[in-house]
């Protein structure tokens, strides 16, 4: 497994080794005998230190955050990835660079999530944050299916191009757990196990496990049933009247737009005309189709509307898109 991310931290880096295996700071709460590399970096707000480990399923990074101030970085994906994200601290916003929100991670959460290449934008806000991100093998995620509900339309979703980014449920982790399992996976050591790559491997399945036992109660709420209703149908023109769904699903509009904004920070007809402006964009940039064909595809039911909610959304015609993309 090769590392996915590629993480930057401006301007504000002022020192950064990473041959710091085996000399990382008295003071730093994980130390992992094994890690493939250890890299301490000193910054104006503050001090960050990463770990990784490799195993032949999956691919660890450990982060420890001690901040004075805020701080913002960059991170590059260099191909598309699912990740399984923990954090304890006081929490994390992911965001594009255009300042599209990705996702607000609040304290002591944990979710799946997948990201396609592309770069995206970190803010932590001061204090000691522990982070945690596992990168799996895909198909040994497949392999996978039967023990993990919802991994398999969270996989289908991630492979059919149609989101830059997507998320499976964030649920409140254990603390103690999380901890109790960062000490065992310190307190490895190569001499006293007899095979290091199963030990690893029990750590990190453990983690999985965790995580689906809690997200299970999530998959199963009318808010989730609903938000995968609409990632699977968004092009449907019917979807146009959220009012649908309520019959559907027998939930009042009030209490569907509440949870439905608590979970993913977007109403469910916003959420509706975002995805469809994204796959729009796409269409209209990667195929021959015609502006009217792609309006229709996304769910619209004349060119004019389509045409008001794209400029809309992005500021600019699907015309111009077009005559950009060529040149003119």
């Amino acid at each position: 497994m090769k590392k996915a991310i590629k993480v930057k931290y401006h301007s504000t880096e002022l020192f950064s080794d990473d041959q710091m295996l085996g000399k990382l700071p008295d003071d730093c709460r994980y130390k992992i005998s094994f890690a493939l590399e250890a890299e301490l970096t000193l910054l104006k707000a503050g001090r960050v230190i990463r770990q990784s480990c490799k195993e032949f399923l999956a691919y660890m990074e450990i982060y420890e955050f001690v901040l004075k101030t805020e701080l913002e970085f960059s991170f590059e994906v260099e191909e598309t990835a699912a990740f399984l994200f923990f954090l304890i601290g006081k929490g994390i916003r992911f965001y594009l660079p255009d300042s599209t929100p990705v996702i607000v991670v609040e304290e002591s959460t944990g979710y799946a999530t997948f990201n396609t290449p592309g770069k995206y934008i970190g803010k932590l806000p001061k204090g000691t944050t522990h982070a945690v991100y596992i990168h799996p093998r895909t198909a040994w995620l497949w392999r996978q299916i039967e023990q993990y509900a919802g991994l398999e339309d969270f996989l289908e979703w991630m492979e059919s191009g149609t989101e830059q980014f997507g998320h499976m449920p964030r649920v409140k982790v254990r603390e103690t757990m999380l901890c109790t399992l960062l000490e065992e996976l310190a307190l490895l050591d190569a001499r006293k196990v007899g095979d290091m790559e199963i030990a690893k491997m029990t750590i990190t399945k453990e983690l999985l496990k965790q995580y689906y036992e809690m997200v299970q109660k999530k998959l199963t709420s009318t808010v989730y049933r609903i938000w995968y209703f609409i990632k699977k149908n968004y092009t449907n023109h019917r979807l146009t009247n959220i009012r649908k769904l309520i019959n559907r699903y027998a939930v009042s509009l009030k209490t569907l737009e509440r949870e439905y904004f608590h979970e993913f920070e977007i109403t469910p007809a916003n959420d509706v005309k975002r995805l469809r402006m994204r796959k729009s964009h796409s269409l209209l940039l990667e195929t021959v189709m015609s502006i009217r064909e792609v309006a229709l595809f996304v769910g619209y039911s004349n060119t004019s509307s389509f045409g008001k909610a794209f400029k809309k959304h992005f500021g600019y015609t699907p015309t111009e898109l077009r005559d950009k993309k060529r040149g003119t």
